[in-house]
């Protein structure tokens, strides 16, 4: 997809959109799908834990952008003090290589269940990584609720 002029056509390439059936190989690389490797560009990422038991690929823009909003969480909140903890000490530097895989190492593939069958999920401006049969889990949950109204209006949309 090329944007010539239209600047929301360029924004939206550099979305993460998609829903895409991977593998892990035996070393645990994941071959990312070709428009999030566009949409990822040189940007450098880096992976961690998610909030959902999946793992999360954020450029490093992004992951930047986290960071400065977790730094600011009162050191005093147990809350604060748990999240920095569980968003920093899973995190690595994700380089992809010339095959354009990037390695997830073993105690994330173990936190997210990770082993054969996954999917790589676009989330906008980050990626989800789920062992296929959680994804599933995931969609059935939401797709029951929804049509929660009460659950939309509780976020403003």
């Amino acid at each position: 997809m090329s944007s010539g002029t239209n600047p929301d056509l360029a924004k939206i390439e550099q979305m993460f959109l998609g829903e895409h059936d991977r593998t892990l190989d035996d070393k645990g690389r994941l071959i990312l799908p070709a428009p999030f490797r566009d949409a990822l560009g040189n940007r450098g990422a880096v992976i961690t834990r998610g909030l959902d038991r999946c793992v999360v690929l954020f450029p490093s823009d992004h992951f930047l952008q986290w960071r400065d909003k977790i730094e600011h969480l009162p050191l005093t909140s147990g809350q604060g003090r748990a999240l920095k903890r569980h968003f920093y000490s899973g995190a690595a530097v994700a380089n992809t290589d010339g095959q354009g895989r990037v390695s997830i190492p073993p105690f994330l593939r173990e936190y997210a269940g990770l082993s054969g069958a996954v999917v790589v999920s676009g989330c906008s401006t980050y990626i989800e990584i789920w062992d296929a049969k959680q994804w599933s889990e995931q969609r059935a949950r939401f797709e029951e609720s929804g049509d929660d109204v009460a659950a939309w209006d509780a976020l403003g949309i």
